[in-house]
């Protein structure tokens, strides 16, 4: 009996749980049907209200200039999905004429294609006047590197070579007097006829070497002279072309900025800002001026059969 009592409880409680089930999915969904019937049964004033005020915000709405960003495109769903809610809750049939030409017409007119071209060619030309500058720029800095760096390593390098080349022409010239000194000693001690036809000619030979060596350190120091001058310039000219780098880098900057300036115009005309509003402005109208006749009917949901 204790067994059969349990067997029949157990059975008792299953059936209240399927029951109370049944009951709370009915009890869901009159929940979900009445959540929309205050938006299925607004009134006409209401419906205007809220569209208006829907084309009001999309009027001031601004685009992305981000890539996939928010755009003309997402815009005009908006736009469109608006006016088509709108018409579903009024029921179209009730809706004159001239909401639907006045829909189209505005439909058109922000369709209308945007003239940029002035923009367009703006930019183009100043692409191109950057793309000159920055070549210019980028030959300028190598000039001024090569005459800092390459050039001057080489004049240093012939300057250091001639340095060089004097020092063993001043230790020549210095042995060539010693010997021209030595040679007219020797002549001193001689008699009249050995000096006459003996010496003559060494000390002679010598004397045109030392003439020959005093005019070839001349030239040296000459030529260093030229080379420290020419390098002097160069490094002056380094200075004056680095100066030209920061003047044409300026000129850069406000080539951008001015790049800059046109793209926002171009993005600004794109917009259709003012287009937009004058539109959304003129469709609210339309739709606070709408007037139904008896023909407007709310929408009813049918109960569902129990």
């Amino acid at each position: 009996m204790s067994y059969s009592g349990g067997g029949g409880a157990k059975s008792f409680g299953n059936r209240g749980f399927s029951s109370r089930k049944e009951k709370k999915k009915k009890q869901d969904f009159h929940k979900h049907h009445l959540k929309y019937t205050p938006e299925e049964h607004a009134s006409l004033d209401q419906l205007k209200e809220r569209a208006s005020i829907g084309l009001q915000r999309l009027g001031t709405q601004i685009f992305s200039s981000e890539p996939g960003g928010y755009g003309f495109h997402n815009w005009m769903a908006s736009f469109n999905l608006l006016l088509d809610d709108f018409e579903e809750k009024c029921n179209p049939s009730s809706l004159p004429k001239e909401y639907f030409d006045a829909r189209l017409a505005l439909s058109a007119k922000l369709l209308e294609p945007v003239d940029t071209s002035a923009q367009d060619s703006q930019i183009k030309q100043l692409e191109q006047e950057i793309l000159h500058s920055e070549e210019t720029i980028a030959d300028t800095i190598e000039k001024s590197e090569r005459i800092a760096v390459e050039e001057w390593h080489r004049d240093e390098s012939k300057i250091s070579r001639l340095r060089r080349e004097k020092t063993q022409t001043d230790v020549e010239i210095t042995k060539t007097k010693d010997d021209l000194e030595e040679e007219k000693k020797k002549a001193a001690a001689q008699s009249l006829f050995k000096r006459m036809f003996s010496n003559s000619e060494a000390v002679k030979g010598l004397q045109t070497k030392l003439v020959s060596l005093d005019a070839k350190i001349e030239d040296l120091e000459a030529e260093i002279k030229a080379l420290e001058d020419d390098r002097s310039k160069k490094q002056s000219d380094v200075k004056k072309i680095d100066s030209e780098v920061s003047r044409l880098r300026s000129d850069l900057e406000e080539l951008k900025l001015r790049l800059g300036e046109v793209e926002t115009q171009k993005q600004e005309a794109l917009q259709i800002a003012e287009r937009r509003s004058e539109i959304t402005k003129s469709m609210a109208e339309m739709i606070s001026s709408l007037h139904f006749g008896n023909n407007h009917e709310d929408k009813e949901e049918a109960e569902p059969t129990e």
